[in-house]
Protein backbone atom coordinates (compact mmCIF):
# COMPACT_ATOMS: atom_id res chain seq x y z
CA UNK A 1 0.00 0.00 0.00
CA UNK A 2 1.45 3.47 -0.79
CA UNK A 3 1.46 5.83 2.36
CA UNK A 4 -0.29 9.39 1.50
CA UNK A 5 1.97 12.45 1.87
CA UNK A 6 3.25 13.73 4.86
CA UNK A 7 1.64 17.02 5.39
CA UNK A 8 3.32 19.81 8.15
CA UNK A 9 0.57 22.50 8.77
CA UNK A 10 2.06 26.25 10.98
CA UNK A 11 0.36 28.38 12.84
CA UNK A 12 -0.13 32.46 10.76
CA UNK A 13 2.17 33.01 14.10
CA UNK A 14 4.91 30.34 13.34
CA UNK A 15 4.81 31.57 9.12
CA UNK A 16 5.06 35.65 10.43
CA UNK A 17 8.48 34.36 12.91
CA UNK A 18 10.12 32.48 9.77
CA UNK A 19 9.45 35.11 7.27
CA UNK A 20 10.62 37.98 9.83
CA UNK A 21 14.00 35.44 10.17
CA UNK A 22 13.94 35.37 6.30
CA UNK A 23 14.04 39.52 5.94
CA UNK A 24 15.93 40.50 8.95
CA UNK A 25 19.09 38.56 6.95
CA UNK A 26 17.88 39.55 3.52
CA UNK A 27 17.42 42.90 3.94
CA UNK A 28 20.47 43.87 6.40
CA UNK A 29 22.47 42.26 3.58
CA UNK A 30 20.81 44.42 0.68
CA UNK A 31 21.88 47.56 2.67
CA UNK A 32 25.39 46.54 1.49
CA UNK A 33 25.01 45.11 -2.10
CA UNK A 34 25.26 47.05 -5.28
CA UNK A 35 22.13 48.50 -6.27
CA UNK A 36 21.55 49.29 -9.60
CA UNK A 37 18.67 52.15 -9.25
CA UNK A 38 21.47 53.55 -6.85
CA UNK A 39 23.98 53.69 -10.19
CA UNK A 40 25.47 50.73 -8.61
CA UNK A 41 26.53 51.55 -5.07
CA UNK A 42 25.13 49.58 -2.19
CA UNK A 43 22.72 51.46 -0.20
CA UNK A 44 24.92 51.91 2.93
CA UNK A 45 27.15 54.01 0.65
CA UNK A 46 24.95 56.01 -1.98
CA UNK A 47 23.12 57.25 1.48
CA UNK A 48 24.43 60.73 1.55
CA UNK A 49 24.44 61.56 -2.06
CA UNK A 50 21.72 59.69 -2.83
CA UNK A 51 19.24 59.76 0.10
CA UNK A 52 15.75 60.06 -1.15
CA UNK A 53 16.43 57.30 -3.82
CA UNK A 54 17.43 55.09 -0.67
CA UNK A 55 14.54 56.19 1.21
CA UNK A 56 12.29 55.50 -1.61
CA UNK A 57 13.69 52.06 -2.13
CA UNK A 58 13.23 51.17 1.50
CA UNK A 59 9.48 52.75 1.70
CA UNK A 60 9.02 50.41 -1.52
CA UNK A 61 10.17 47.19 0.29
CA UNK A 62 7.80 48.11 3.20
CA UNK A 63 4.75 48.30 0.92
CA UNK A 64 5.31 45.08 -0.39
CA UNK A 65 6.05 43.61 3.12
CA UNK A 66 5.42 39.88 2.45
CA UNK A 67 4.18 39.81 5.79
CA UNK A 68 1.44 42.30 4.94
CA UNK A 69 0.16 40.38 1.78
CA UNK A 70 0.01 37.10 3.82
CA UNK A 71 -2.30 38.59 6.82
CA UNK A 72 -1.84 42.46 6.86
CA UNK A 73 0.96 42.42 9.72
CA UNK A 74 4.58 43.35 8.72
CA UNK A 75 7.22 40.69 8.79
CA UNK A 76 10.05 42.86 9.08
CA UNK A 77 10.87 46.64 11.10
CA UNK A 78 12.13 48.50 8.63
CA UNK A 79 12.81 51.28 11.13
CA UNK A 80 15.88 48.92 11.48
CA UNK A 81 17.13 48.77 7.82
CA UNK A 82 16.66 52.99 7.78
CA UNK A 83 18.67 53.05 10.84
CA UNK A 84 21.64 50.55 9.22
CA UNK A 85 21.53 52.50 5.87
CA UNK A 86 21.92 56.21 8.28
CA UNK A 87 18.33 56.96 7.79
Amino acid sequence: MKNPPFRITITTEEDLHWLKEFLDKAYLEWSDQPHQALSGQTPRHAFAAMRDQVTGLINEMEGSDLGLLRDGRSAFDYDVLRGHVGL
